[in-house]
């Protein structure tokens, strides 16, 4: 099991520029670090007291910490069927092309 959480959130004061959202991501190797810190996670998110930040600790003792107050999204999923998605800046770019 290898699974990498993806945090996109919104960069202040950066509004209407291509730095306007970014993303953080952690991987985990063990099943039960990763359970009991999205439960963790899930809690946090929740919970609506100010001026709290999310800390999210892996089995190397890698750190993600983050303010939920510009938090924007989230995914988890395993890292072997990982794909990169694509964000677009708050300018408002056009789409990728796809496939017809």
């Amino acid at each position: 099991m290898h699974k990498r959480v993806q945090i996109v959130v919104r960069n202040p004061g950066y509004e209407g520029t291509e730095s306007a959202m970014g993303e953080l991501s952690l991987d985990f190797r063990s099943k039960d670090n990763y359970v009991k810190a999205m439960a963790r996670f899930t809690e946090l998110l929740n919970d609506a007291s100010p001026g709290r930040t999310i800390i999210l600790i892996n089995e190397d003792a890698e750190e993600l910490g983050f303010n939920p107050e510009f938090y924007h999204s989230h995914r988890a999923t395993n890292v072997d069927t990982w794909r990169e998605t694509w964000l677009l800046p708050s300018e408002g770019n056009p789409s990728p092309p796809r496939e017809s």
